[in-house]
């Protein structure tokens, strides 16, 4: 597959690989022979949940996707800086964790009455986190969490099922940031009506659920005149151990014990722990040196290194990573996002381990608002 040929759809991970490990293994279900409910019409919309954070966990998202305490680097780490302190555009993905009620991956979760499975077998595949704002809160107290069950799909040896979550701020009924997440159960069994619908259908003028590439790769583009960029980051010894702290306790990202059950080499990185270091490794890629804004008369393509903020950022996940792997990120030339302060790309994310072949473990696509309209994100 060329790099940034990208086809539409959930893209189905191994079962060997447990896919980036979202996987859980926290509680599993053991399985009984209790009847499955049908799936009413999608889509399913779950009681709101109250959502908060404070300075100081945006701090340790933040640490724990590798940002450092220097530079610009400071302000997403230092409640007092001088300038205000700054909120890492995916953190709303880590949020997520405060806010939950019984989430898929655990035995209580609602998906039960309907689907027949095993949280332990449960494969993250795809994230997308759109922002609606250009700066997220650094403290979050009046805000609710809304989620919706989208799809529910037989694949293969299981089954892909897809949740929307928005936060909305209830002061100004205001939402803040929408996102998609496609799971797929390994070995999961449903029992669906024919004459119910599997998957949502969004209503006419919104925005679908379903998480979207980039359109535009670069090479057929009269703008894109900008050459690929790459950059690395290693993954540290203790990064996975780290995230961990922000919610996601699985043990399969810190025991030897539950992950060689699992059948893998050892403790596996989060996948959102990626897709937080993808997200800076991106951020990084269009920031310019010293921190200047690019010429705005001049499309996206052609401008020199601009100061950016991420607004749009869609992964999908193929393989896991390791601690002490070095992440690549290998993104194409910018493109016109549709306006004269937004740029798109599309990007492949690889891993390689010491002694090892390089391999993928990602793909997906960004945008980018660009200043004078957002906050410098220079890294």
């Amino acid at each position: 597959m060329p790099l940034f040929a990208l086809s539409s759809g959930f893209v189905a991970v191994r079962a060997t690989t447990l896919s980036q490990c979202s996987s859980h293994t926290e509680k599993k279900m053991t399985t009984t022979a209790a009847p499955l409910s049908p799936l009413p019409p999608l889509p399913i919309a779950f009681p709101d949940t109250s959502i908060s954070w404070t300075p100081f966990w945006a701090s340790l998202y933040a640490l724990s996707i590798g940002l450092e305490p220097t530079g610009s680097g400071l302000r997403y780490l230092y409640e007092s800086h001088a300038d205000g302190q700054r909120v890492f555009p995916t953190f709303p993905t880590a949020a997520l964790f405060r806010g939950q009620r019984d989430p898929p991956w655990t035995a209580s979760s609602p998906l039960h009455q309907w689907i027949r499975y095993d949280p332990a077998r449960l494969l993250h595949g795809e994230q997308t986190t759109s922002l609606l704002t250009p700066q997220l809160p650094a403290t979050l107290t009046d805000a609710v969490l809304q989620q919706s069950l989208m799809a529910v799909e037989p694949k293969g040896s299981g089954v892909v099922v897809r949740m929307k979550s928005d936060i909305v701020e209830l002061a100004t009924r205001r939402t803040l940031v929408t996102m998609t997440s496609s799971m797929f159960l390994m070995g999961a069994t449903i029992d669906v009506a024919d004459d119910v619908q599997r998957t949502s259908k969004p209503s006419s003028g919104s925005k679908s659920s379903k998480p979207k590439l980039a359109a535009g790769t670069g090479g057929d583009n009269a703008n894109a005149k900008q050459s690929s960029v790459t950059l690395s980051a290693k993954v540290h010894p203790a990064q996975a151990a780290l995230y961990r702290l922000n919610g996601d306790t699985n043990p399969i990202h810190i025991d030897p014990v539950v992950a060689e059950q699992a059948g893998l080499p050892g403790p596996i990185l989060h996948g959102l722990c990626t897709y937080g270091i993808t997200a800076r490794l991106l951020l990084k890629s269009v920031a310019s040196p010293r921190g200047e804004g690019g010429d705005h008369s001049k499309p996206p393509s052609s401008r020199a290194a601009p100061k950016a903020s991420l607004s749009d950022l869609s992964m999908r996940f193929s393989a896991p990573v390791l601690p002490s792997d070095v992440l690549t990120v290998k993104r194409g030339p910018l493109t016109d996002g549709g306006s004269s302060h937004t740029a798109q790309t599309r990007f492949v994310v690889l891993a390689s381990t010491k002694g090892s072949s390089t391999r993928t473990v990602a793909v997906g696509a960004a945008t980018f608002l660009l200043a004078p309209t957002s906050i410098s994100a220079q890294l």
